[in-house]
């Protein structure tokens, strides 16, 4: 328990923990009966097809979510930063087994809850109980909403489509212009299933004809109008 006392304010701030006071954390921590498991970077958190531990929540450092397709190209699928989780569609359908490969981008924290203790006869006595099985039920909802998403990308033929459908839905999702991209160059080449290069110079082009502005992550977009068209 003392281990995870100084990760409270990342737990806290995960939608798992939405609503959970601190009087109530340090004893539904306790029903829960986690896992801590420290990752180097490049390191392997979770390999395809392996058996699930359970719910895994990022407490420090980021990890990669990526699957190879039939024809072997890696395809990235999602970065994790601290408080994001990952997990819990597979282990809540019956499966216990990995739908992806997860690695550690750099040195990284991540906490483990076992289906078996948070369904468990403990847990279910615990103050705070009924919030956390509500914000496991949100937390599952909106990940079916992430992967629908993800599939409409990839069904897009067209880069610019690509490139100016995810602009779109981050825009939708922060409501602001300013965008900061949540991957490098290479994850985002990665992300959309296209070549880096390919990738910088149709931003480039996008860049010319005054619809977007960027450098490194950040993008700002200077004509939606004209980037709604392109997908």
């Amino acid at each position: 328990m003392s281990e995870l006392q100084s990760f409270f304010s990342i737990l806290q701030t995960t939608h798992f923990f939405q609503g959970i006071t601190d009087e109530e954390m340090p004893q539904i921590i306790a029903c829960l009966a986690p896992t801590v498991r420290s990752f180097q970077k490049e390191e392997t958190v979770i390999e395809i097809d392996e058996q699930l531990p359970g719910i895994g929540i990022v407490l420090a450092g980021e990890l990669t979510i990526s699957k190879m397709t039939f024809s072997g190209d890696c395809v990235r699928m999602e970065q994790l930063l601290p408080a994001d989780t990952f997990g819990g569609v597979a282990v809540f359908v019956g499966s216990s087994k990995a739908p992806a490969t997860i690695v550690a981008s750099m040195p990284s924290t991540v906490l483990f809850i076992s289906v078996a203790h948070l369904t468990g006869e403990v847990v279910t006595k615990c103050p705070g109980y009924h919030k956390l099985i509500t914000n496991t039920l949100q937390l599952l909802a909106k990940k079916a909403f992430f992967l629908n998403k993800k599939i409409d990308l990839l069904i897009i033929k067209s880069m610019r489509g690509k490139i100016a459908a995810f602009l779109m839905n981050l825009y939708k999702e922060t409501g602001s212009r300013e965008l900061q991209l949540p991957f490098n160059r290479n994850g985002f080449a990665e992300y959309l299933h296209v070549s880096r290069p390919s990738l910088s110079r149709e931003l480039g082009e996008l860049q010319k004809e005054g619809v977007i502005a960027y450098e490194k992550n950040r993008v700002v977009l200077l004509d939606i109008e004209t980037l709604m068209k392109q997908f």
